[in-house]
């Protein structure tokens, strides 16, 4: 299907002037309800199938996992960025795809394919990365920690006794009967989720509660601090950890090509644009990196039109630690890098191999006339000697 595009402007004046992200209008449904309509942008350094608008997030894993996996078998990773993780038998279970409807066509994604399998390197069990995560690049106003987009999920009175596992120390602002016994608590919450949302330090006695925040600087390295507070509400332990620009603090978490700042519009974007661009973000689905290999897509930069369809052949493994075109797996005796037909390739190593002989010729010519000067002005030098 063909999807019609609407420009959002990435830049006024200076580098990038004029240019646009690709933005589309389309339908998205989980779990088997209805389709709803959405505004997406396509990223194809998004590692991801799907970025979901934060104030969306939590009613879309509602939909897409049924409430009691999402307690009992899913959780958050903060040594992994804070991103949603899951048993990876959930992927296995016979569940309602993601559909994505494009161009009048819907593109189906089915279960086990939104799931991406991280080794453990304690030695403990496998988890798998949930494919969907929430639009972090939203304007402030959102809560950074994933945590807090989900706490709906997590409430005490939908487990049990009211326990829940948030921190690695007690069973957190919950009933009593949680707090008494460290049994109760993992008979009740699944105590294996406990080490998902550990601190980077030790919790201080008399703590009660932990509040992160995560910020993105204008040097575009990425922190988060932690405050730790008492049963008053004081602060009684805060640290901050940065990574500088250029590393990702985990996997696929800050190497979007979209990364934005909070409360910061990309550079050379003012006024009504950057409330416009705060605005789409607010509200925009990502269409990821991950979707786009899945499927065919076209990107028509001269017309300003995408095109989508489904793969005559699927690909027997796609590498999830990258995107883009060289992130598939090859056959042997496949194409090259790229999916690049045979030929194209054959054609493509024959015209290096012809600059490169070129560019040898060219080289020995300007050696031999180097050559031919040296002689000529040592042969005057001798005449003049000579005389």
């Amino acid at each position: 299907g063909e999807a019609a595009t609407g420009g959002v402007p990435l830049a006024q004046g200076g580098a990038g002037a004029g240019r646009s992200f690709w933005v589309t209008s389309g339908g998205v449904a989980a779990g088997g309800e209805e389709v709803k309509q959405v505004r997406f942008l396509v990223d194809t350094g998004t590692n991801q199938v799907l970025l979901v608008p934060p104030r969306e997030f939590e009613a879309f894993l509602r939909a897409l996992l049924p409430l009691e996996t999402l307690q009992r078998q899913c959780g958050v990773d903060k040594v992994a960025g804070g991103l949603f993780l899951c048993e990876c038998s959930v992927r296995e279970r016979a569940l309602p795809p993601l559909k994505v409807l494009l161009g009048g066509r819907t593109f189906a994604l089915p279960m086990f394919e939104m799931f991406r399998r991280i080794p453990a390197k304690d030695g403990g069990e496998d988890l798998c990365l949930l494919e969907v995560q929430p639009n972090r690049m939203a304007s402030p106003g959102f809560p950074a920690s994933l945590k807090d987009l989900i706490d709906g999920l997590f409430k005490p009175e939908l487990l049990g006794h009211g326990c829940c596992s948030w921190d690695d120390m007690h069973c957190g602002h919950t009933t009593p009967y949680c707090r008494s016994s460290q049994a109760h608590c993992e008979e009740h919450c699944k105590g294996k989720w406990k080490f998902m949302d550990a601190l980077p330090f030790a919790m201080p006695p008399g703590a009660e509660g932990v509040e992160e925040v995560v910020e993105v600087r204008p040097d575009s390295s990425v922190c988060r601090t932690w405050k730790v507070t008492d049963t008053n509400g004081q602060v009684i332990k805060q640290e901050t950890r940065c990574v500088p620009p250029g590393r990702s603090p985990a996997p696929a978490a800050a190497r979007r090509r979209l990364q934005l700042a909070p409360g910061l519009p990309p550079q050379g974007v003012r006024g009504e644009a950057a409330a416009e661009l705060r605005s789409l973000l607010d509200e925009i689905w990502v269409l990821g990196g991950i979707f786009l290999e899945r499927f065919v897509t076209v990107l028509d930069f001269d017309e300003g039109r995408m095109g989508f369809a489904e793969p005559l052949h699927l690909p027997t493994k796609i590498s999830m630690a990258q995107t883009g075109l060289s992130a598939m797996d090859h056959a042997a005796g496949g194409s090259l890098s790229g999916h690049a037909p045979v030929g194209l390739a054959v054609a493509l190593l024959f015209a290096v191999a012809l600059l490169a002989a070129g560019l040898v010729l060219v080289l020995r010519s300007e050696s031999r006339a180097r050559q031919i000067r040296m002689a000529v002005s040592a042969s005057a030098s001798e005449s003049e000697a000579a005389e």
